[in-house]
């Protein structure tokens, strides 16, 4: 496949090149043919001036419609909206939204909003991983970034982001990977109580079923796992969910139980978690 795309791509450079080669030259004919039509006052040379010069401008138009597709698409992006309609917006927007929304700055957030505010189809753009801003404000952990995208329509399970993973299945899926490598904040507490609030599914296929099988056991590993102690928000992190009814997981594998037929990565799991009354709280939680 490789092999091909690259036959593929000197293919079109071969003929662009051509049409450029071809444009240069009916144009300098055109120009000399010209300047011997004047001198000798040849009806046939204006004739023949005339040719080469549609032939010129043939060769040129498919070239500056190329070239006006690669300067637009450097400076621009399309958007597609929930309505099947399509929007363009600046890179140069892009650009400055992503960089926004890492923040939990007062300023930026402000800043972020003003932005979003005057192209509200920025919130739709699906980047690379094809994420959008709310995808973006999960992984910062801030809570003001995801109400924001939800407030411009932004919403969670999107099937544009999650029919196309094979690694997540929706929001509160994505979310737990998301959480699973930094410490629990007060905004992940307002997130988490945010998404059971609009309805985001947890209900999702078992993503690591060796591990665990649903939100509940998902939440519980990163709790235990990703930092070296279980605090406090950590401990109302799994409350939530269990006031939402996610209070057991039946395939629940603690690291201390896993068998030899698991093995982690050392960014999966934080090994020396701290065995005190938090931790004990949650051995109590589920039933260990």
């Amino acid at each position: 496949m490789a092999f091909a795309g690259m036959i593929f791509v000197a293919i079109f450079l071969a003929l662009i090149l051509g049409l450029i080669f071809f444009m240069l030259l009916f144009i300098i004919l055109s120009i000399i043919l010209k300047k011997k039509g004047k001198k000798k006052n040849s009806r046939k040379l204006k004739i023949a001036v005339n040719v080469v010069l549609v032939l010129g401008i043939i060769c040129a138009i498919p070239v500056a419609v190329i070239a006006w597709n690669i300067i637009w698409g450097h400076y621009f992006r399309e958007v597609t909206l929930p309505d099947e309609t399509t929007k363009w917006v600046s890179v140069e927007d892009l650009n400055r939204m992503w960089e926004l929304a890492k923040s939990n700055d007062t300023d930026d957030i402000s800043e972020l909003e003003k932005l979003i505010n005057k192209s509200p189809e920025l919130v739709h753009y699906l980047d690379a991983n094809r994420r959008c801003l709310l995808e973006h404000g999960l992984m910062a952990g801030s809570f003001e970034t995801v109400e924001l995208a939800l407030k411009y329509g932004a919403t969670f399970d999107n099937p544009e982001r999650y029919e196309h993973t094979a690694y997540v299945d929706c929001s509160m899926d994505e979310y737990l990977e998301m959480v699973s490598s930094r410490s629990i904040t007060e905004d992940d507490l307002k997130i988490l109580n945010k998404m059971f609030e609009v309805g985001a599914t947890s209900d999702y296929v078992e993503s690591d079923p060796l591990v665990y099988s649903n939100a509940f056991g998902q939440a519980v590993w990163v709790v235990l796992y990703n930092d070296e102690s279980v605090t406090d928000l950590e401990l109302e992190f799994l409350q939530v969910l269990v006031d939402n009814g996610l209070d057991e997981d039946e395939h629940l594998v603690l690291y201390e139980e896993k068998g030899n037929n698991i093995s982690y990565s050392d960014s999966e799991y934080y090994e020396g978690v701290k065995k005190d009354e938090n931790y004990e709280a949650v051995m109590k939680l589920i039933g260990r």
